[in-house]
């Protein structure tokens, strides 16, 4: 499963804002956000309230499984 956490200010920051952070990273892998929970000061004291959402297909859809890793696994030149 993918999960995003976001660090913000409940005071001057809405969920719908949040989210929309949320979305751009769900976007990566062809699924939107969906709200699972928030709790205030959990991050630092400039953003000190977290969301946290989880990334989920759009009705209708089934996305690829989501890619362990991205990048490939650096090899000692050695062989070891």
């Amino acid at each position: 499963m993918g999960n995003v956490e976001v660090c913000y200010d409940h005071r001057k920051t809405t969920m719908v804002e949040a989210q929309t952070l949320a979305n751009g990273v769900c976007d990566q892998y062809d699924r939107v956000a969906q709200y699972t929970m928030a709790q205030t000061n959990q991050c630092n004291w400039l953003a000190p309230d977290i969301a946290l959402f989880e990334c989920v297909a759009r009705d209708g859809e089934t996305p690829l499984p989501f890619v362990q890793q991205k990048a490939l696994l650096r090899r000692n030149s050695t062989g070891n």
